[in-house]
């Protein structure tokens, strides 16, 4: 009892108490590890099952009516060995009913896709055995991939014999009797099927090489007494990994062992279960090589990230069936989620088009549902209205799929390749094309050559046929002629599997290429949930996943259709949130893309939204080797199993058809090591260390020492000033145009680029300066965080306070506070920013660069940091302040010491004064690139009215309304309260603001209303615009219009406080022009009839010039036709000059009145003189006959009266608030429009009125003036002028 109290002894006890417990934990955990390398070695098995489909003699004879019915006649109305029989599994190792999830009937039909045929000997000659690939997907939603070898063997069961001799008999009867229904279906030619622009032929000789072998059927019979009965059987495997070339080695190996007269039955059952269990998959970068019957093969996986996934079907076939350009119409078909429907009669075609696709379209997955082989009886699913990619078994198909606009049809046996409509085309498309023929060139020996001249060839004969010539012509010559020498000197070896493989390789990263360029920066766009933190992004009502606003603002205006189309598509969904999931999830695996990508971004800059130019592939050679080494590195060798010395077997068997296997010795791993096959050991490195999960590390290229990194970070800023100088310069010599030529700048070649493009540059330039030497960097958008720090560290100075996206500043036109009109669309509050003068230069902030910070926030569609970014240097560009904000920010060095190196760019004085200089001379030309590139968001506009004085006009007691218009939009009725002359509001962005509309109802004691002027500004981009009146809105008053149309005018620049100030001084004031012209009176001066003609030839002349662009004004159609010395203008002194005194009437006549005088005498003419062709006083009217009436033809005279006579009249009825010079206005406007306005002209120097109410020195009666004014209106017939939407709504709603 000492000795068991011993505290001493107790502590040992607990020891081994604890040692026990522990060793039981490792035994525990070590059976777990083995269980789980267990079924890894399992799920990384080459080979998982072996299957024999064919005719179960159990089931007899069952008719397939779904293989039948696409035919349009039942199984009954065929030929028997035409028609398909349902085909059952018969073997399967291991047993697939258990635990496999297959469905046994699908998989029956993915192995004979077109069900069991039935031949004799006479067609067997013509057949030989053929193996295709198919996708399987399991009931639990997993997908495999499978092959299947399908060859013929003879039918030994006489019953099946002999029904089917009695099926023939019973046809041949009915058939001699006319009781047979012949198919009334046929393949829509094309005659019949529609033929638009969406049909394209695929190659033809592609027929000859890639031709499969088929049963033809046709006229088969089968007589048992003196024929050979033969049915179609299959052997399949289905495996881990699509090892297409290999899996097709071992099936066909499979076939001509068991052709074979000796064939030992063990030897195949050996070589299966080696299938089955012992060759595994390789690790990535290595090779597996095994014996395969006699032979040698090999499979191999590449090495990811460094590698593309896993692709075995060669993709010179798939560019040899469709061709280049029809590859890449198919590729965008699929990118932008289209309904694809492939046929062919050919299994191996289906999947080498289909699987080629998905393939080239790495790194985006086609996410929607994928059947390359559809089953008959699953074609309902045809009609589903979701995006497919569907493979039909089947050369004939229903002309309806042509009428449906979203399908693209390719018919690989008739050639045929149909697209949907208003397909865009792919980026760069054109450039792409070249550069895969040229890697066809150089990679695919002489059969590439050879593919790519008979493409030529054919196009070239079909543009011959069509008697086309042009440039197209003798470039298709020239690339006969090319690859001609190319196959002449190129070896006439056939080219081998690595060769294909090689090529392979070469394509998919031209691909991968392309998409890197166009997605270059696409992580900077993407919107992470913890992104809209510390109040630096506005908070979204609806969530996004990719800011696709800011990310299109920056693309080349032709790659827009595009790239519009495929941002809302669910693939590029899902490889965000696949992105955005990989970088929240912990640890972060990189993929072959991102590879690709860093490579770019190495070579290009980190923050380029895209390339500007098309860039070919240049890192091919580095992947070739790649693909060289794993294919010689061979990482184990599985050699033959060993014999089994069992007792001889009892089974017979007969060459050319697959015995009955033991399946007993399927059923599990065989224990003891005498049956398995032997393992040589190669480079086996590998399978110690998953590569995939190693992170990358980036190992710096630099010398440590301090002057190599100084030196390194000088050539990083050199670098970036060097680039500030060339973008600059580059846009402003694109902005100048030809001027720059005749300055002798026109050498560079800078003409034909976007706006867009070149500011999208230097929003990257300005991005990566401020992303130079930072401290750290926690965001993804360097600018927008040193903005957003930059507003904290001066809150003492700030006067905007609020949460960014909340409120929008607006800075007043005058002292009071705008009326903002209510929008419930808009919940976002206006605060107002008083008008100062000019910063002073010693200013460290800037109230301003606030407020367009916070403005660009109000923008909803924005979603990313990024975005909001490129959003504030373009808006700050556009109000020419860039320079002078970017120079206030970096004045306040305490910040700048606190978020950079001393050798950050930011930090350099020379080089930031040089840039700062740079971009200062981009304020000498005008930008819209805030304005154009944010169309459909909304803006926040003022609006201040200037009434007159006189009279006591200052108010109405009306109620008023405005209607404005831009180029990008126009704004609904906005109604004002009464005495309300100052306001603001939100409406979508307008672009420039033509022109506006004013008017009230009329309504009061006191409703007339004489305006002077109207400014509306833009308070996001500062524009201002003036619209001059000087017209009273009335209906006694006047010309008795309630509605005005006034143009505008742009004020040049950004107007500041002193120029604002005067801008409201001179509004105050009458305008020197009104709007509309008024028409002169005959009491006042007037002018000479030559200052008349040259106003209106100038006015023509500018009209002409805008139509050709090859005015250098900035005007609008609007200012052109309506606007100070306008078309209106002009044509007003053109009809008041001669006209007679108002006195000899009793009262004032307008122009408009002899309109309407003209449009009475021609209604009364065609009263009494039933449409004679003039109207003049000196002819007397004749009536005529009924007779007579009905059989005159009405001269083209009359036709042009009536037209212009009754558009008058219904101006006069319908515009109830318009005056008679806005009348006359719209007159003019319609009558250019329609191209007219010469001719009605013409007609009215003839018109009766023209001599009552001119006199004889007028531009209606003298000839010589007349003919002036015809002869020069006549320019105006050869343009299209269109017609301002403000004025026809002024038509239209009424």
């Amino acid at each position: 009892m000492a000795v068991a109290n011993d505290p001493k002894y107790e502590s040992k006890i607990k020891k081994l108490t604890r040692n026990y417990v522990d060793l039981n934990d490792r035994a525990e955990q070590a059976i777990k590890s083995l269980e789980t390398m267990g079924d890894s070695a399992d799920s990384n098995r080459y080979v998982h099952h072996f299957m024999v489909c064919g005719l179960d003699l159990n089931f007899g004879l069952e008719p397939d009516e779904t293989n039948s019915s696409f035919e349009g006649r039942l199984s009954q109305d065929h030929n028997p060995l035409e028609r398909s029989y349902k085909p059952r599994i018969l073997q399967h190792y291991p047993d697939i009913t258990q635990w496999s999830h297959f469905n046994p009937d699908a998989l029956s039909r993915l192995c004979l896709p077109q069900g069991l045929k039935f031949c004799t000997q006479s067609e067997k000659e013509n057949f030989s055995p053929t193996c295709h690939p198919f996708i399987l997907t399991k009931e639990d939603g997993t997908k495999s991939c499978g092959f299947s070898l399908v060859y013929v063997e003879e039918v030994k069961d006489m019953n099946i014999c002999h029904a089917l001799h009695t099926l023939q008999k019973m046809y041949s009867t009915e058939a001699e009797c006319g009781t047979i229904k012949k198919s009334d279906r046929i393949r829509p030619s094309s005659a019949t099927r529609p033929n638009n622009v969406r049909s394209r032929s695929l190659p033809r000789h592609y027929t000859t090489r890639l031709s499969g072998s088929s049963l033809d059927l046709s006229g088969a019979k089968y007589d048992y007494r003196k024929d050979t009965l033969y049915v179609t059987k299959s052997i399949s495997i289905i495996c881990s990994q699509p090892f297409v070339n290999t899996s097709t080695q071992v099936l066909n190996s499979i076939y001509k062992f068991i052709s074979r007269n000796d064939y030992d039955i063990h030897v195949l059952e050996g070589f299966i279960y080696n299938l089955l269990y012992d060759i595994p998959v390789p690790s990535p970068g290595r090779s597996v090589r095994f014996w395969c019957l006699g032979g040698e093969a090999s499979i191999s996986l590449p090495k990811e990230p460094d590698e593309l996934p896993v692709f075995d079907y060669p993709l010179l076939d798939f560019f040899d069936i469709l061709g280049v350009e029809n590859a890449l119409k198919l590729l965008t078909c699929v990118l932008l989620e289209h309904q694809i429907l492939v046929f062919s009669s050919d299994c191996q075609k289906l999947m080498l088009v289909c699987e080629s696709v998905l393939a080239l379209i790495y790194p985006f997955n086609f996410s929607h549902v994928y059947v390359p082989i559809l089953p008959p009886m699953l074609e309902n699913f045809l009609d589903a209205p979701v995006p497919y990619i569907m493979g039909l078994v089947r050369s004939n198909h229903d002309i309806n799929i042509y009428n449906r606009a979203s399908v693209c049809i390719v018919d690989i046996d008739n050639n045929e390749l149909e697209l949907p409509e208003e397909l865009p085309e792919f980026p760069y498309e054109h450039e792409l094309c070249e550069e895969i023929q040229a890697m066809i060139v150089k990679y695919g020996g002489t059969e590439g050559a050879s593919m790519l001249k008979s493409q030529a060839t054919e196009q070239l004969e079909l543009m011959n046929d069509n008697h086309v010539i042009d440039s197209t012509v003798e470039r298709l010559n020239q690339m006969i002629q090319q690859f001609e020498n190319i196959g002449t000197h190129a070896s006439k070896s056939k080219h081998s599997h690595k060769d294909k493989m090689i090529l392979n390789a070469v394509l998919r990263e031209a691909f991968v290429n392309r998409f890197g360029h166009m997605f270059h920066s696409y992580e900077h766009f993407v919107i992470v949930n913890d992104e809209q933190d510390l109040n630096m992004t506005p908070q979204s009502d609806t969530p996004q996943n990719f800011d696709k606003i800011s990310f299109l603002s920056d693309q080349i205006q032709s790659h827009l259709p595009f790239l519009s189309r495929f941002l809302e598509t669910q693939s590029f969904s899902t490889f965000i949130d696949d992105h955005i999931q990989s970088i929240s999830g912990g640890m972060y695996l990189e993929t072959p893309f991102d590879i690709r990508l860093s490579t770019l971004k190495s070579k290009f800059g980190e923050n380029l939204v895209r390339t500007p130019t098309y860039e070919c592939c240049d890192n091919y050679e580095s992947k070739i080797e790649l693909l060289k080494y794993r294919f010689h590195k061979v990482e184990l060798t599985v050699s033959p199993q060993k014999s089994h010395r069992r007792s001889p077997s009892q089974r017979q068997n007969i060459p050319g058809i697959f015995p009955v296997l033991d399946a007993a010795m399927f059923e599990k791993r065989q224990p003891d090591n005498s049956t398995t096959a032997v393992f040589i050991k190669g480079d086996r490195r590998s399978k110690l260390l998953d590569v995939n999960l190693v992170p990358t590390q980036k190992i710096s290229m630099l010398s440590p020492s301090q002057a190599s990194i100084a030196e390194t970070n000088w050539k990083f800023v050199n670098q970036l000033l060097k680039e500030t100088k060339q973008k600059t310069k580059r846009i402003l010599l694109e902005k100048l145009g030809m001027e720059a030529v005749e300055w002798g700048h026109g050498q560079i070649g800078f003409s034909g680029t976007e706006e867009n493009m070149l500011v999208g540059s230097l929003c990257d330039l300005v991005e990566r300066i401020w992303a130079h030497g930072l401290q750290t960097r926690h965001k993804k958008s360097a600018f927008w965080s040193f903005l957003y720090k930059y507003s904290r560290h001066n809150e003492k100075t700030m006067k905007l306070k609020g949460n960014l996206g909340t409120q929008a500043f607006c800075v007043p036109l005058i002292a009071s506070k705008p009326y903002l009109l209510p929008d419930q669309a808009r919940p976002v509050q206006v605060a107002i920013l008083p008008m100062r003068k000019e910063v002073s230069p010693s200013d460290v902030f800037d109230t301003n660069i606030m407020a367009i910070m916070h403005n660009v926030t109000t923008i909803h569609e924005i979603k990313t940091e990024i975005g909001y970014s490129r959003a504030w240097i373009r808006l700050a560009l556009e109000q020419k302040v860039l320079a002078g904000h970017l120079a206030t920010m970096i004045k306040d060095l305490p910040l700048l010491r606190s978020l950079y190196k001393r050798y950050a760019y930011l930090r350099c004085e020379d080089e930031k004064e040089q840039t700062l200089y740079y971009l200062q001379t981009l304020n000498a030309v005008d930008f819209s690139c805030f304005t154009n590139a944010y169309t459909h968001s909304y803006i926040l506009y003022q609006v201040l009215i200037f009434p007159s004085q006189r009279s006591g006009s200052s108010l109405s007691s009306a109620n008023i309304w405005m209607h404005l218009v831009g180029s990008h939009s126009e704004t609904d009725y906005l109604q004002i309260p009464r005495g309300v002359i100052h306001f603001s509001f939100w409406a979508k962005n307008l672009g420039v603001i033509t022109s506006l509309r004013i008017g009230h109802d009329n309504s009061g004691l006191t409703p007339n209303w004489m305006v002077e002027h109207v400014l509306v500004k833009n308070e996001f981009t500062g524009h201002c615009y003036k619209f001059d009146c000087g017209r009273w809105l009335g209906k006694n008053i006047d010309d008795g219009s309630i509605e005005r149309y006034l143009v505008g005018t742009i004020i040049p620049g950004i107007p500041g406080f002193e120029e604002t100030q005067e801008l409201v001084k001179e509004c105050a004031s009458a305008p020197a022009y009104s709007c509309p012209a008024q028409s002169i009176r005959s009491t006042g001066p007037m002018p000479e009839d030559v200052e008349i003609q040259t106003l209106l030839s100038e006015a023509i002349n500018r009209i002409i010039k805008h139509h050709h662009k090859s005015l250098k004004e900035r005007v609008s159609w609007a200012q052109l036709m309506c606007g100070e010395l306008g078309l209106v203008h002009s044509l007003i002194q053109v009809f008041s000059y001669g006209f007679k005194s108002a006195r000899l009437f009793g009262r004032n006549l307008s122009v408009w009145d002899f309109f309407l005088k003209v449009v009475y005498d021609f209604n009364q003419s065609q009263l009494v003189g039933g449409g004679s062709a003039t109207n003049s006083p000196t002819h007397s009217p004749k009536r005529l006959n009924p007779a007579d009436k009905a059989t005159s033809t009405v001269p083209r005279t009359t036709q042009l009266r009536r037209m212009y006579t009754r558009l008058i009249t219904r101006i006069e009825t319908t515009c109830h608030r318009l005056g008679k010079d806005d009348k006359f206005q719209l007159f003019v406007c319609l009558a250019v429009h329609d191209r007219l306005l010469q001719r009605i002209v013409t007609d009215l120097t003839r018109a009766v009125a023209a001599i009552q109410l001119y006199d004889e020195q007028s531009f209606l009666r003298d000839g010589e003036l007349a003919g002036y004014v015809t002869h020069i209106l006549e320019a105006l017939t050869t343009i299209e002028v269109p017609v301002d939407p403000a004025m026809k709504k002024s038509l239209e709603q009424q």
